[in-house]
């Protein structure tokens, strides 16, 4: 998807985008608002932000604030984010404060990290003529709903996270560009720990394959599915152990529950009911959690793009996922793809989202478990994968485009 980029080219980008350094220095700074989950959230738009926000504001000729949805105004570390949040309401999604922001910031170029139902109030904002667009969009499922194309094509710039959501928006709107920016990951953060055999000390997992999944408990993971198949493969090896790391309940499904229904008391374990998309752990302790499993699973029916595969993958764990939307590109020769079933219409904009194969996920599954080498040559190219898509090599992407809509110069379109 992209290629391996060296830190130093940053620089350099914004001299052939934004004009020279110098030059940037003695101008007045670009103001750029970004719009998506407070990057304080423990979520994948609060990461996105974080990483992406975090090195633009160190970037000379920029001046970047967020709008964070779901931040309540009250002081924060600055070591957790070094740049200034305007509060709102996260259900809202900006709109109520909006033209406060804009009447005290004055921002040139606005930046939206959000699903296109939550941003269609943006297009007929009396602000909309001050400022120029870009949206960087999730795109899990197509075709692209009618009542979108109007809001798509009032956009200036957007951008797709995956190859996926590139195709799907290009056929829904022919007549306009569409740049791909992937999600990246930290491969200083999540990386492969030399004492993995160590991390399994506790009495539950030793000796153990323990199988992973890190998502948000809700429908469109399909941790069912996972439940499922990990207990028909727990019938002939009992050496295996499943962690969820999220809420049992949260806004999808009892886990509690569905974990007794199968009989997999002693064999698995899922996160606290405290646990929360405000209140996260720690990146370290997920890097642990990662390194403790020999393999995390993502039984999704649909993706935009899939932060914990690229976690996953950078810690050296394969990945088994769903054949299907952006996990292909991501899964594809580091992993295990399981076959969809069937596609299902959902919600009232018809997107497609595609159900697993169970039988064939616990077949994956189980491949991987009998076939060590095949596991650790995925580790291997998988954390190789990783490495291409750190944070700092996909910065040049954004100031050629941030260049573009600024009157800097051409932006790539991938």
């Amino acid at each position: 998807m992209v290629g391996d980029l060296p830190h130093g080219m940053a620089g350099a980008c914004i001299g052939s985008t934004l004009g020279s350094e110098a030059d940037m220095r003695a101008a007045k700074p670009l103001r750029i608002l970004w719009v998506s989950d407070s990057p304080l959230m423990a979520t994948g738009f609060a990461r996105v932000t974080r990483e992406v926000v975090g090195r633009l504001l160190f970037q000379p000729g920029l001046e970047v604030t967020c709008l964070g949805w779901g931040y309540d105004g009250w002081p924060y570390d600055p070591a957790r984010f070094a740049g200034r949040i305007y509060p709102c309401v996260a259900s809202r999604h900006g709109g109520e404060v909006f033209e406060r922001v804009v009447n005290e910031f004055r921002p040139q170029v606005v930046i939206t990290l959000g699903e296109i139902w939550m941003l269609q109030w943006l297009q007929s904002h009396p602000a909309r003529g001050e400022f120029k667009w870009i949206a960087y969009l999730p795109i899990d499922g197509g075709p692209v709903y009618p009542p979108w194309e109007p809001i798509l094509r009032g956009m200036d710039e957007i951008v797709a996270m995956s190859a996926f959501g590139q195709e799907i928006l290009r056929a829904g709107v022919p007549s306009k560009r569409i740049h791909l920016i992937p999600h990246g990951v930290d491969p200083g953060v999540f990386r492969p720990l030399a004492n993995r055999i160590e991390l399994k000390s506790e009495p539950r997992i030793r000796g153990k394959f323990v199988i992973g999944c890190v998502a948000r408990n809700q429908p469109r993971k399909n941790i069912p599915a996972l439940v499922k198949a990990f207990s028909r493969v727990v019938e002939k090896h009992q050496q295996l152990h499943l962690i969820l790391h999220m809420n049992p309940c949260d806004v999808g499904h009892d886990l509690v529950t569905l974990l007794k229904r199968y009989g997999l008391e002693g064999c698995a374990d899922v996160g606290s009911p405290h646990f929360s998309h405000q209140e996260g752990v720690s990146d370290e302790e997920l890097n642990v959690l990662y390194n403790v499993c020999d393999l995390t699973v993502l039984p999704t029916n649909a993706e935009g793009f899939g932060l914990p595969i690229i976690e996953s993958l950078a810690a050296g764990t394969p990945v088994v996922a769903t054949d299907h939307s952006a996990c292909p590109e991501l899964v594809r020769g580091r992993g295990e793809l399981a076959r969809v079933a069937a596609m299902l219409t959902v919600g009232t904009n018809l997107i497609e989202h595609a159900i697993v194969d169970v039988d064939d996920l616990a077949a994956c599954i189980e491949r991987l478990y009998l076939d060590p080498e095949r596991l650790r040559s995925h580790g291997r190219a998988g954390r190789a994968f990783a490495e291409t898509l750190a944070w700092d090599n996909l910065l040049p992407q954004w100031l050629r485009v941030i260049g573009m809509v600024s009157g800097g110069g051409p932006a790539d379109s991938h």
